[in-house]
């Protein structure tokens, strides 16, 4: 559990661990320099359980250094990641392993679905039953907020890349789960609070622009996950693959650029092809203006597209 200024919700986070039916876990914090309460709530529940331990970060160093520090300090054979304003359900952790004696023990990974405290319907959209869960079907069916457990073994030594913000969840998950053997369970498990401003789907959210060309120079980096975000989704893959070349502008890297360009030319709208050209050949200041501009404009743009 990775925690940030969530003195108003980590208890009810850490509760729905403590009242789980199953008994045997461990339950990693990870206070990220928090500067309210969070910190002094968290040494109250690890005096309170011993199966609780904490770490802290001494400054902020944001969610995947925070996730990233659990995750080296895990010892089960089983983990999953519960956001600190979220919830399980009692039966969570025990629903979830009853799957390994019910359907098959050598199930590696397994998905549930989550609550959403804001529609009171299912999160979760694509499936719409217990079944196995073949990674095609997970990247092109599945959509929205699901939940689950991973065999530790699974993660190895992957890592969140901290130097991404956003997508490097997608990247690490789509990584496990191209080898993993995935059993899907149609029950709500977790409550995903999706009320409040500071949630990352909210549409009030500011874009920072150093941020998302810094994401889209390391996503330059991902050629696995590029490589299969052009098999399974097609549309996807041309607009991040545009939106790495206008990063690539912005950073005078124009040589991997214009590579990048060639590739994908033929699948971009006139508007898009022209936002690339005026980035590729105006040089660093009219590229930084095509981000601004895009950015601006990124709710039209986006429409069936990834945005900047």
């Amino acid at each position: 559990m990775a925690a940030y200024n969530r003195e108003d919700t980590i208890a009810r986070a850490i509760d729905s661990v403590l009242i789980q039916d199953e008994l045997n876990w461990e339950l990693i914090i990870v206070d990220d320099g928090s500067t309210d309460n969070t910190r002094s709530i968290i040494e109250y529940y690890v005096k309170k359980d011993s199966r609780i331990i904490a770490a802290f970060h001494k400054q902020n160093m944001h969610v995947h250094s925070a996730k990233n520090t659990g995750f080296d300090l895990m010892k089960g054979e089983w983990f999953t990641t519960l956001d600190s304003d979220d919830e399980m359900f009692p039966h969570a952790l025990s629903d979830m392993l009853n799957v390994l004696e019910d359907v098959d023990n050598s199930i590696e990974a397994i998905t549930c679905n989550c609550l959403d405290s804001t529609t009171g319907e299912f999160s979760g959209k694509g499936i719409n039953n217990d079944q196995w869960l073949d990674f095609e079907t997970l990247v092109t069916k599945c959509n929205g907020e699901h939940w689950g457990l991973t065999r530790s073994s699974l993660l190895g030594v992957n890592r969140l890349n901290c130097n991404m913000r956003g997508g490097a969840e997608s990247i690490l998950w789509w990584k496990i789960s191209l080898k993993a053997k995935r059993y899907y369970i149609h029950k709500a498990l977790r409550v995903y609070h999706t009320e409040g401003q500071d949630r990352l789907c909210s549409n009030n959210r500011k874009v920072n622009i150093e941020d998302r060309i810094g994401y889209y120079s390391e996503m330059s980096k991902e050629k696995e996950y590029l490589e299969l975000l052009r098999v399974y989704k097609p549309i996807e893959y041309i607009a991040v693959q545009r939106n790495i070349v206008i990063s690539k502008a912005v950073l005078g890297e124009n040589k991997d650029g214009w590579r990048v360009y060639e590739e994908i030319k033929m699948g971009l709208r006139l508007p898009e092809r022209i936002a690339v050209l005026c980035a590729l050949i105006g040089g660093v200041y009219v590229a930084k203006m095509v981000v601004v501009i895009v950015l601006k404009a990124r709710k039209n743009l986006g429409k069936g597209r990834s945005c900047l």
